[in-house]
């Protein structure tokens, strides 16, 4: 999509599928909690925006990159949780950071998410107290092997968000929320804008993390 708002054409492909999921896919409420997993790359570090902007009470980000987590702990992020090769170790950090979560947003999905549901869910020391995982991406897998057990013995909801999840109008109404919140400086963002006889080069810019590729239409 082309807009001559470079920050709202930011916030469109990294913040729409976390924004309609809080607002219109779970029962979310300002003051909970939130765990983002693959809070490290472009799309998670927006939804830790996103779930700050909305009034999340506290928000956890997971992820395999230091170095942006503690990017992330100067952009509103509350804890973080690295994911690392030692299974045993990543287990502890979601156990300490993670354990009373409200919604995990998953952009990893696969094994990776095998593990963190098992620990999440295990560590709970509530295990009546509603939690629902939102499925958006799928860079650690398409699939996941799920005990039966932990489904019985939690309140444990699993659901996903995105086109066909979401009606299109209602994705159009938050959509126009969304970049209504961006273009009133409800959340930073960090756009690399081109112009629009420039749009090759910009198909073919590798983004840096935090930042998005936009087309402007006009200076």
């Amino acid at each position: 999509m082309l807009l001559d708002s470079a920050p709202a054409e930011q916030g469109k492909p990294h913040g729409l599928a976390e924004w309609t999921a809080l607002c219109t896919r779970v029962p979310f409420q300002a003051g909970q909690s939130v765990l983002v997993h693959g809070a490290t790359g472009n799309a998670g570090s927006m939804a830790v925006k996103v779930a700050k902007h909305l009034g999340a009470g506290r928000v956890i980000a997971a992820g395999r990159n230091r170095a942006r987590l503690d990017e992330l702990l100067d952009q509103g992020a509350d804890a973080v949780a690295q994911l690392v090769p030692d299974q045993d170790a990543t287990a502890a950090a979601f156990a300490e950071a993670a354990a009373e979560v409200d919604l995990v947003l998953d952009y990893v999905w696969g094994q990776p998410s095998e593990l963190a549901m098992r620990v999440v869910l295990g560590a709970r020391p509530q295990h009546t107290r509603l939690l629902d995982w939102v499925q958006i991406g799928g860079m650690g897998g398409e699939a996941i092997t799920l005990s039966g057990h932990l489904l019985r013995s939690n309140a444990f909801r699993i659901l996903g968000s995105g086109f066909g999840a979401v009606d299109m109008q209602v994705m159009r109404r938050e959509f126009t929320e969304l970049v209504a919140a961006i273009a009133a400086g409800g959340m930073a963002v960090r756009p690399h804008p081109f112009p629009l006889d420039q749009v090759e080069a910009a198909w073919a810019q590798q983004d840096a993390p935090g930042e998005r590729t936009v087309i402007r239409l006009r200076d």
